[in-house]
């Protein structure tokens, strides 16, 4: 199981992860929602460049830009996330690139966790509710 925590100060969050590694975001850093996206970002690209990289081919380039519309009404969420990759990488062609892409979209753990409906509980003081 993955696991974070994080704990909140006046007007910053402190994250640590697993490995006890330290994420800190201030009211002038990225928010919740964007944390979200770069998330959709990083597992997108790693598994991207991880696809190419095992059939033999080295990215010259890889940029990911996410973009995602949030609901003007309750709840807010997404409802809408694009991603849009700027890649060079010799050798490949735009539809055999787009054949790794339709792949990352369905190999990536971060967009496959937007995909679904995902169980939710929480534990407050040591009683977990559902």
């Amino acid at each position: 199981m993955s696991k974070v925590s994080a704990v909140l100060y006046e007007d910053r969050i402190e994250y640590r992860d697993s490995e006890d590694q330290e994420l800190v975001i201030d009211s002038e850093g990225a928010s919740p929602m964007e944390l979200l996206l770069m998330a959709v970002a990083g597992c997108s690209g790693l598994t991207l460049e991880s696809l190419l990289e095992r059939d033999g081919y080295t990215p010259d380039k890889v940029k990911l830009t996410v973009r995602g519309i949030i609901s003007d009404k309750a709840p807010r969420r997404y409802t809408e996330i694009n991603v849009d990759y700027d890649i060079v990488c010799e050798g490949l062609d735009t539809n055999t690139l787009e054949k790794y892409l339709k792949i990352t979209e369905r190999v990536c753990p971060v967009v496959q966790s937007l995909n679904a409906t995902v169980h939710l509980t929480y534990t407050l003081n040591q009683q977990t509710y559902q």
